[in-house]
């Protein structure tokens, strides 16, 4: 059957030999070529998978000499299987792929980003409305705000959240100054949209953090639940589907998160600063690993925290593990495990891309 490639992820894009081909060059793809404007929320992870490929293939022009490091971490078992082939990615691999991500980062801010176009800001969103209704906080404590139609917003101490006394109308607009909690009510007919200092926030129905204080450059918007999508507010207003249900833009999933410039109005996404669990049918002891393969360590983390880790199955196909990782944090638990296989992570953009040479005996 032919594979649903609508919701590829960077390591389906990567395993895709159709996509590497027309990624590397090496074949023409009518369909890859269109796969883009057809799914225009896959456009991030196209563009970071065709990058990373294209890195690989540079690194392997750049043979380097493996050194070994051994250092097992006292009470901790790296379990050891069969012998096998196992393929490294190695070092030189890693440094073009960090220099591609950043270089997806920066360049364009995934196609969002550009020249600051004025006209944005606070005062220029709330000079031409009228009849508007005003929540602020000046109280030092975080202030409670329930909208219409039963969405609680938290304000933080000095936002200001403005909304037209027509609000529960086709859609639902806010406009934030400062930073606020937005538990938005779920209503698939009437989008949820924020303006805040030049960005612009869409939803249906989630719960995410925005931080928008008029003297800070940067104004970002971290997901807790559900998605959220982002876009300049310049390119927002070109879009024909700015007013329907669909979510166009930079889409958000929980514990990711957008920073966008004002000052260059790049557009990034990369993951908050303390991941949190978000599969809640998780049992207590999910974390606790018994002689398990480490494959599927990095499967359960991957589905636990909603992110994805990039890495080699090959060359960590002979590690297992013996660990119990229930109260730390997401970093925490992979800093235990790369520790244990003396392997190294690193955040590029919203993926976690882990190295290391495995457990060959």
């Amino acid at each position: 059957m032919e594979a649903d490639r609508s919701s590829y992820k960077l390591n389906d894009f990567i395993a895709d030999d159709s996509f590497k081909e027309w990624a590397l060059g090496m074949a023409k793809s009518d369909f890859w070529d269109s796969y883009r404007t057809q799914y225009p929320a896959q456009q991030p992870v196209v563009e970071e998978a065709r990058l990373l490929l294209l890195a690989l293939k540079a690194s392997q022009q750049s043979r380097e000499d493996d050194h070994v490091v051994e250092a097992i971490w006292e009470n901790i078992k790296v379990g050891k299987g069969k012998k096998s082939r196992t393929v490294v990615f190695r070092p030189a691999f890693w440094r073009v792929a960090a220099a591609a991500a950043v270089l997806l980062i920066c360049w364009g801010g995934y196609h969002f980003g550009g020249r600051k176009e004025p006209g944005f800001g606070w005062q220029d969103n709330i000079a031409a409305l009228s009849d508007m209704t005003q929540e602020s906080n000046t109280s030092g404590k975080p202030r409670d705000v329930r909208l219409p139609d039963g969405s609680m917003i938290t304000l933080e101490n000095n936002a200001v959240l403005k909304y037209d006394k027509d609000f529960n109308a086709a859609t639902r607009t806010v406009f934030l100054r400062g930073k606020a909690f937005f538990d938005v009510a779920r209503n698939a007919e009437k989008p949820f949209i924020i303006h805040s200092n030049g960005l612009v926030t869409k939803v249906l129905g989630t719960s995410f953090t925005i931080a928008a204080d008029e003297d800070d450059d940067d104004v970002t918007v971290s997901v807790v639940t559900g998605k959220v999508a982002v876009v300049p507010q310049d390119r927002f207003e070109s879009l024909p589907e700015k007013q329907s249900p669909q979510l166009s833009g930079l889409v958000l999933t929980p514990n990711q998160k957008a920073v966008y410039s004002r000052e260059s109005a790049h557009l990034a996404k990369t993951l908050v600063e303390n991941p949190v669990v978000v599969d809640k049918s998780l049992v207590p002891d999910h974390f606790t690993f018994e002689n398990t393969p480490v494959n599927e360590v990095f499967a359960a983390l991957s589905k636990a925290y909603g992110i994805n880790l990039v890495y080699d199955s090959s060359t960590f196909q002979d590690c297992s593990l013996i660990v119990a990782l229930e109260d730390e944090s997401l970093y925490d638990k992979l800093r235990v495990i790369c520790k244990t296989l003396n392997a190294t992570y690193r955040v590029m953009g919203s993926e976690i891309l882990i190295e290391g040479k495995g457990c060959k005996q």
